[in-house]
């Protein structure tokens, strides 16, 4: 009779694939690039004295990107 608490250590046994880490390249980028689209929206914003610019737009655009692959990061994380 098999015993359903036994850890198998046979090589048949293979642990589970490794999930992205939190910590892993894509996630780092994924934060820089975060970071910068944040600071470069606040300053195309002060310098246009709150006015809307392209290089505004275009930092907000890419910020919600970068949100948008930081969520999909940690999903896919959760999910493995």
């Amino acid at each position: 009779m098999t015993d359903p608490y036994r850890i198998d250590h046979s090589p048949s046994h293979r642990p589970p694939p490794e999930s992205p880490r939190p910590g892993s390249s894509k996630a780092t980028l994924l934060w820089v690039l975060l970071a910068i689209s944040v600071a470069g929206n606040a300053l195309a914003n002060i310098a246009a004295g709150g006015a809307v610019t392209p290089l505004g737009l275009a930092a907000g655009v890419v910020g919600l990107g970068a949100i948008a692959g930081l969520i999909t990061h940690y999903v896919r994380g959760r999910r493995s």
